[in-house]
């Protein structure tokens, strides 16, 4: 398994200054070398040892969820990322919300605009 020590934490730190939540997007979506690029991060995330020994796992949904409603709006987005945890205690959330970050911060690192969304789901909300 990938370590967390791989990321290249040093180079984060101008993306940490320039990133921004973003909630209304227009109609310019990724590429398709920018989609491979986020998929092929999310794989070596989902294959690290997690922080605190408490795996997640993350994917890129390219489906419209525009009917999915959280605090606010979002509009515009057609490319989403998930991710899921076991036990519902504080080292599993720490755990995912580490990750998570890293996969926001590459994502504004290949110039794509984000917004978090937290919470515990019902699954029927993702599924038909």
């Amino acid at each position: 398994m990938a370590e967390t020590s791989e990321i290249d934490f040093a180079s984060l730190e101008p993306t940490l200054l320039n990133r921004i939540s973003t909630r209304t997007y227009g109609t310019v979506y990724p590429t398709a070398d920018q989609v491979t690029a986020i998929n092929t991060f999310i794989a070596k995330i989902n294959s690290m040892n997690a922080p605190y020994n408490k795996p997640c796992k993350f994917a890129l949904q390219m489906e419209d969820f525009s009917s999915f409603r959280t605090f606010g709006f979002i509009t515009g987005s057609k490319y989403w990322i998930f991710g899921v945890t076991g036990k519902n205690d504080r080292n599993s959330d720490l755990s995912y919300g580490y990750l998570m970050h890293l996969i926001i911060l590459e994502c504004t690192r290949l110039g794509l605009k984000t917004v978090w969304l937290g919470g515990t789901f019902t699954t029927s909300v993702f599924t038909a």
